[in-house]
């Protein structure tokens, strides 16, 4: 039997970071720390930012990787977005000043999907992905969980809450309600502390409905 050619995508070599001292790595590793740290969104996002085999590191609250910036040099850098395993891919590349702002101001779900949110810190009308986090007082890294929606094009709306439980219901959906939820989850407080459980379409009618069938699965959430 004669094998058939496949054609793998072709892998482009990753950015080899600078050589550069240890003393100039931990001042870069200082300048990203403080840009999280004024933030205030990437300052509710981010637990540490870490300097480790000549890059920096931004990591997520609860675990996970956000983003690796790569120095070139000096003043020019490689910004890459994480996707699990060994899975990295260039975003964009420049000052390191503006590479944190393209962080930070993510609304595609590529680093976390809630850019939006800096909208009400500039004095405009607050996004509906705010609600959860200013009205339910859910923390904005668990509000971000659902990013992979957000980088589908996926808007939250809000469909039931119950603020004295702590129990948040959210229909994500493509352009305007009318069409159709296409994805939907329950934040919930639980022992003190705020998840992210995805829940099936069908039981979307109600916050009863989602939590009864949450409490079916043991509270382990759909797998999309």
């Amino acid at each position: 039997m004669r094998r058939r050619n496949r054609r793998w995508p072709k892998r482009h070599p990753r950015p080899r970071p600078a050589d550069l001292s240890r003393e100039d790595l931990s001042r870069l590793r200082e300048r990203a720390a403080e840009f999280v740290e004024g933030s205030p969104l990437l300052r509710g996002l981010v637990e540490c930012v870490q300097a480790a085999r000549g890059r920096i590191y931004l990591w997520w609250f609860g675990g996970g990787l956000m983003a690796r910036i790569t120095p070139l040099g000096i003043r020019s850098f490689v910004l890459e977005s994480h996707h699990g395993g060994d899975d990295y891919r260039e975003r964009r590349r420049g000052l390191l000043g503006r590479l944190l702002r393209y962080v930070e101001e993510d609304v595609e779900g590529v680093f976390h999907g809630l850019g939006a949110f800096l909208s009400k810190e500039r004095g405009k009308k607050a996004p509906v992905l705010v609600v959860p986090h200013e009205r339910y007082k859910i923390p904005l890294w668990v509000v971000a969980r659902p990013r992979r929606w957000y980088e589908r094009g996926l808007r939250p709306v809000i469909l039931e809450g119950d603020k004295l439980r702590g129990r948040v219901l959210v229909g994500f959906v493509s352009g305007c309600l009318s069409g159709g939820i296409r994805r939907a989850c329950v934040y919930a407080r639980r022992g003190g502390d705020w998840g992210w459980y995805p829940v099936r379409e069908k039981v979307t009618e109600s916050l009863s409905m989602a939590e009864a069938w949450l409490e079916k699965r043991k509270w382990k959430g759909w797998r999309w």
